[in-house]
């Protein structure tokens, strides 16, 4: 049989993405191979003979001065945290699985695999430190409440989205934003992400907007540079909204900050970071006209609903419902099907931005509105949807949830695991006393707020951000000072300066497959520009 351009694209991408597990290691990748392993190695190695011979964490081994004096009496020793040495521990363990992430390519690991080891590396030093006992499981049970609430959260999501796109509102999206012109279209595309950032949370504009590009651009490198740039785009646009991210939330709801100035204060700067990153992109990118791929996936309009499953019932259809590669959108829906994939979109969209209502009105945890919100759009909206095409309840019903069952579990996986390392980290009690450091070595808080920022790359911006609202005393910068809203602005926009970053990255990483390298040599430097063009904005804003 021949192969049309889908799937030929399909395979070229396939190859492009996904690691052979049995290609040949260069021999740099053997050394670094080795390097990781024997360090790996060495700190278990370290941490048996600490809990074998536990007098051996009185001496300090060489670490009893200046940082290490503080990183294990800030913390209480066992109380609140860890011992000096198993806080380095931890510390050694947590660069390695970054190390391990940042050069998947060169070991030929996969990243979901080195997280997940890192992770429960992690978590079995802090119990063994606890000895197993109580502490250690009240941690855990506080962690899996946290991160599992989250990534229920996410796959939530995630199905709504599969929904919009099973129903076709997705195409109503890229119809608006469609331009042949790369440039045009990367400029509506990271508009719309900074706006709908502010409305949904950075997370799910994320997934929203990668959900309607996945597969629909030929070029690799072209969808790295719309992904990445929707990863800045939504990372900025959560930052001057008090439902835009969680930082900002955690300052709204802490009183620091009042809705009313957030927005005012932290628009412009937010705005500017995004336009710097965003015309170095476009300035670079070439103009030479996309091709529009159709998703053979997502049933797109009504009629190639009615005939996709009249004909699985009967006979194999004689034509293709889905329209050919390099149309354009507009051509790829037909007139029959745009009021119906205008309605899903407004569904979409409006099921979306109920869960933080309902969650903040309700009492109700965002993870349970998630899933309400999807069990209402499958069980009741969709056979409403459906009714009028007379198609039978059971066979729309396997085809959405066949849809919505092709969620990344891999991505999930891997936010997870990075995750649990954050909690971890924070358990030992590592975060918080690098902050107090910090706080004590940079002489004042704007500069601290602005190491805060770079810090909010490696690191989960969440305890950073609880770490700086202990840390500045509300006496002297009460509600609605500058320096809360420049705390929501470096916490959130400073995670775009590496990939893994924020939870949007994490998305990126998992749906388009982005490498972290590719970003750190593509996007991190024009991040850093704008990070530190709206830090200068700020510093204009400061009264004298």
């Amino acid at each position: 049989m021949r192969r049309g351009p889908d799937s030929e694209n399909s395979s070229l991408e396939t190859s492009q993405l996904d690691s052979d597990p049995e290609r040949v290691l260069s021999p740099v990748g053997r050394v670094l191979r080795m390097v990781l392993g024997g360090l790996v190695f060495s700190l278990m190695a370290l941490a048996l003979s600490l809990w074998m011979f536990p007098d051996w964490a009185s001496l300090g081994l060489g670490l009893s001065d200046s940082l290490g004096d503080k990183l294990g009496a800030n913390t209480g020793g066992h109380a609140t945290g860890a011992s000096t040495l198993t806080q380095w521990l931890m510390v050694g363990l947590f660069v390695l699985t970054y190390a391990a992430i940042v050069l998947e390519e060169t070991l030929a690991l996969s990243r979901v695999g080195s997280a997940l080891t890192g992770a429960t590396l992690m978590l079995g030093v802090l119990a063994q430190e606890w000895h197993w006992g109580g502490q250690f499981w009240f941690a855990l049970g506080q962690s899996i409440e946290s991160v599992g609430a989250l990534l229920v959260f996410l796959m939530a999501v995630m199905g709504v989205l599969q929904w919009m796109n099973h129903h076709g509102g997705l195409e109503r999206v890229l119809q608006v934003l469609w331009s042949s012109s790369p440039r045009v279209f990367l400029f509506r595309v990271s508009l719309a992400s900074f706006i709908l950032s502010a409305i949904l949370d950075n997370m799910t504009t994320c997934l929203l907007m990668l959900t309607m590009l996945k597969g629909r651009l030929s070029d690799l490198t072209m969808r790295w540079c719309f992904a990445g740039m929707v990863v800045v785009a939504a990372n900025a646009g959560g930052v001057w909204s008090p439902i835009g991210d969680v930082t900002s939330t955690m300052l709204w709801l802490g009183e620091r900050l009042g809705a009313t100035s957030l927005i005012t204060l932290g628009f412009w700067p937010s705005l500017l970071h995004c336009l710097v990153v965003l015309a170095i992109t476009v300035w670079q990118m070439p103009n030479t006209p996309l091709s529009f791929m159709a998703c053979a996936t997502t049933a797109i309009h009504t009629t190639a609903i009615h005939s996709t499953v009249m004909s699985s019932l009967s006979e194999p259809p004689t034509s293709s419902p889905v329209p050919a590669f390099g149309s354009s959108p507009s051509e790829a829906t037909p007139a029959g099907g745009a009021d119906r994939s205008l309605w899903v979109l407004v569904l979409g969209l409006l099921s979306l931005l109920a869960i933080p209502c309902v969650s903040w009105w309700g009492d109700i945890k965002p993870a349970w509105c998630a899933v309400i919100v999807l069990g209402v759009l499958c069980f009741l909206v969709s056979p409403i949807l459906n009714h009028r095409l007379n198609i039978p309840f059971q066979h729309s019903q396997a085809r959405l949830w066949r849809d919505i069952s092709q969620i990344d579990l891999s991505s999930v996986c891997f936010i997870g695991a990075i995750l649990m390392c954050m909690e971890a980290m924070g358990h030992s009690g590592v975060l918080s006393v690098w902050a107090q450091v910090l706080g004590d070595t940079l002489k004042g808080p704007w500069n601290t707020v602005l190491v805060l920022g770079f810090l909010s790359a490696i690191v989960d911006n969440i305890p950073l951000v609880s770490a700086g609202m202990q840390m500045f005393d509300p006496s002297q910068f009460p509600k609605d000072d500058l320096l809360w809203v420049f705390l929501s602005y470096c916490a959130g926009t400073g995670g775009s300066l590496l990939i893994v970053g924020s939870a949007a990255g994490l998305v990126a990483m998992g749906q388009e497959g982005l490498k972290f390298n590719w970003f750190l040599r593509h996007f991190s430097w024009k991040v850093l520009l704008a990070y530190c063009a709206g830090a200068g904005l700020f510093a204009l804003l400061v009264p004298r």
